[in-house]
């Protein structure tokens, strides 16, 4: 049997030629092939299915590619091989790993087996996220710290979660699994809430009732992550208490609403137990032309109210994704001041930790 996650792309040997193309086209990769005991039979590329674009009548066992690439998941150094497949390949983009009965067990990306070369190419999935989760765990690791928690405000259909997972696992590979990395995803599922601000909620561009969730469906897609379902302001009331969280270092952000963002920003009077020092935070809905609404409104009065903690910074430095991401600084937490020979905030990549940490050893 394989993992529920992978359901999007299992296709069963003896099952209709057009959803065979109706799943291809939705998840955008590829389709692994199984009979009817779920045992791996080949793949399905788009290369693969376009022999039935002017013949319907082939099936899905005519097309099937029996000699697709794939990997056995009793291999030493399973990315090393993965690699080599890639560079061997290159028009090759996935690669589906099975275990010794022939159980589809994972699909290897490019992107994951490249992270490290990707990120620094600035050409990851969602950049942003990987970039936020990225120098919060060298902060965490840096600072001695064996975990942190990643928090996600407004999940919706759960892209964003399933795309933290799939940094999460690199990040913690490359760093030698010395800081485990736990998810989090607040939403109330109901979408947006149809109770506003007006102009301060931005409802020209958010309208309420927008981005309803499928919890079950998203539930099925999900490894690790755990959601936190329910409206902001209560679920963030005993979270703590609740989930016992490792120190929250990286938060993403993406409530629309300037009323959605003020409770998210409160959290952070919470003592600093709950929180890493310096967290990286990732606000999704902030333009220039807006600093009076929204996300951005939220922030500068966050910053006005409060002297110890700030978020920085609070307008626009960056031209890219960087300018909607912003660190708030937790002045007087234990180990803000801590000497951290590793720690370089921004522009941190994988080869220079690499290389600060052999210098800091």
């Amino acid at each position: 049997m394989y993992p529920k996650r992978l359901e999007s792309y299992i296709i069963y040997e003896d099952e209709d030629i057009y959803k065979a193309h109706w799943k291809l086209h939705k998840n955008k990769s590829i389709l692994i092939v199984v009979d009817s005991s779920d045992k791996y039979k080949g793949v399905i590329t788009f290369k693969d299915i376009e022999k039935s674009y002017d013949n319907s009548s082939l099936t899905i066992k005519e097309i099937c590619n029996l000699q697709g690439k794939f990997l056995n998941d009793s291999v030493d150094n399973l990315y090393m091989y993965a690699r080599n497949l890639f560079i061997e390949y290159p028009y090759v983009r996935h690669i589906p790993v099975i275990d010794n009965e022939k159980n589809l067990v994972d699909i290897l990306s490019r992107e994951r087996v490249f992270w490290k070369q990707y990120y620094q190419e600035n050409r990851l999935p969602r950049m942003h996220y990987a970039y936020v989760m990225w120098n919060a765990a060298l902060e965490a690791k840096a600072l001695g710290y064996d975990s942190f928690s990643v928090a996600e405000f407004g999940v919706a259909g759960g892209n964003g979660l399933v795309n933290c997972e799939f940094h999460a696992k690199e990040i913690k590979k490359i760093l030698g699994g010395g800081v485990n990395i736990d998810i989090y995803g607040f939403d109330s599922s109901n979408g947006l809430p149809m109770n506003n601000l007006g102009h301060k909620d931005m409802i020209h561009g958010f309208p309420g009732g927008s981005f309803h969730m499928d919890v079950s469906a998203l539930q099925d897609r999900l490894e690790q992550s755990t959601l936190v379902i329910g409206d902001i302001r209560e679920t963030l009331a005993d979270f703590s208490k609740k989930y016992n969280p490792a120190p929250i270092g990286c938060m993403l952000i993406d409530v629309d609403y300037y009323s959605s963002t003020v409770p998210i920003l409160k959290f952070l009077e919470k003592g600093d137990g709950l929180f890493l020092p310096r967290i990286y935070m990732y606000f999704d809905d902030i333009w220039p032309e807006y600093e009076f609404s929204g996300e951005l409104l939220a922030i500068k009065e966050f910053n006005e109210s409060h002297e110890k903690i700030k978020i920085s910074p609070e307008k626009f430095s960056e031209p890219d994704y960087r300018y909607r991401t912003k660190i708030c600084h937790r002045f007087m937490h234990k180990d803000y001041n801590k000497l951290a020979p590793v720690f370089c905030g921004w522009e941190t990549t994988p080869d220079i930790f690499e290389l600060r940490l052999k210098e800091s050893l």
